[in-house]
């Protein structure tokens, strides 16, 4: 086998590695619900929407349910109108396809709202289910 040969497998070898290194928690499930309500909190709803599984954007978008019409009163509600200090992790469950994060909306008047969240792996990225 040629030197090049070598090298390319190598580099090759390398790059592999390097991209699985590269899924950090930063990128996994807990973040995407931290993602969700920082988006909720600034009156993005088409980017809080865009973090949302297939299904949930399927009954949200559907122009027969309230929910359609209900997101942005809902997420005015849930973040106090734009009032959420901190999304706190308690804890994380996932595996390769699914995870479930429990979690605390903490607001600025100092009041908390606990919330369960299941998230599925689409197209690479986490996607939150409806949150109830």
């Amino acid at each position: 086998m040629s030197r090049v040969f070598h090298r390319t497998l190598v580099l090759l070898f390398l790059g592999m590695l390097m991209l699985g290194c590269s899924s950090s928690p930063e990128n996994g499930p807990s973040q995407a619900v931290k993602d969700f309500y920082r988006h909720l909190n600034n009156e993005n709803y088409r980017g809080a929407m865009s973090l949302y599984n297939a299904e949930a954007r399927q009954v949200l978008e559907d122009p027969n349910t309230a929910s359609a019409e209900g997101f942005a009163e809902w997420a005015r509600v849930e973040t106090k109108d734009g009032e959420v200090d901190e999304v706190r992790v308690l804890q994380e469950q996932a595996d390769e396809a699914s995870a479930t994060v429990e979690y605390e909306v903490v607001y600025n008047d100092g009041t908390r709202a606990a919330h369960t969240v299941t998230l599925t792996l689409e197209d690479g990225a986490w996607k939150l289910g409806l949150i109830g």
